[in-house]
């Protein structure tokens, strides 16, 4: 095999690793901000845009449902109320202030807790984000639902910059 060849095919090689990475480290940051363990079942997952572009992904839309079992749920949902998730419904004056059409999660959600946080800046990788009452406008959103009838957590982060 030619120098060149084997070039490009490290090149290809290099570029799918780049765009599968992209996604692990999505997901990783999706377990972080909503605090699932490793291991949780991923029953779906959406990432947009796929890859980094100057430096920033506008637009911003990650996405996952994960499926606890009965065990994991129950272990679960202590420290998730210590980490500020509330139970369901979401208020209608933290849901008037969502601007996102379209959010994976169910936002009319009656039964179960939910999370709603911003961060107002690098939403996904964020270390300091705030409850969504606590601002008048959001530009980008952390926000879950957990159904605790078929114990489902559907999550998003999405950016509107």
């Amino acid at each position: 095999m030619n120098a060149r060849r084997r070039v490009m095919i490290l090149a290809a090689a290099f570029f799918l690793l780049a765009c599968q990475s992209q996604d692990d480290m999505d997901k990783a940051q999706l377990l972080r901000h909503f605090n699932i363990p490793p291991g949780t079942q991923l029953i779906e997952y959406n990432g947009y845009p796929a890859r980094v572009g100057f430096g920033q992904r506008e637009g911003l839309q990650v996405s996952a449902t994960y499926r606890f079992t009965e065990g994991e749920l129950a272990a679960w949902l202590p420290q998730a109320r210590a980490n500020g998730w509330q139970p369901l419904p979401i208020p209608s004056e933290i849901r008037e202030k969502i601007p996102y059409k379209g959010l994976k999660v169910d936002l009319d959600a009656a039964q179960g807790v939910y999370l709603c946080r911003t961060a107002g800046d690098d939403v996904l990788h964020a270390k300091n984000t705030r409850p969504c009452g606590e601002v008048q406008r959001m530009n980008d959103i952390i926000v879950g639902t957990l159904d605790p009838v078929s114990c489902q957590l559907h999550v998003t982060v999405r950016s509107g910059y």
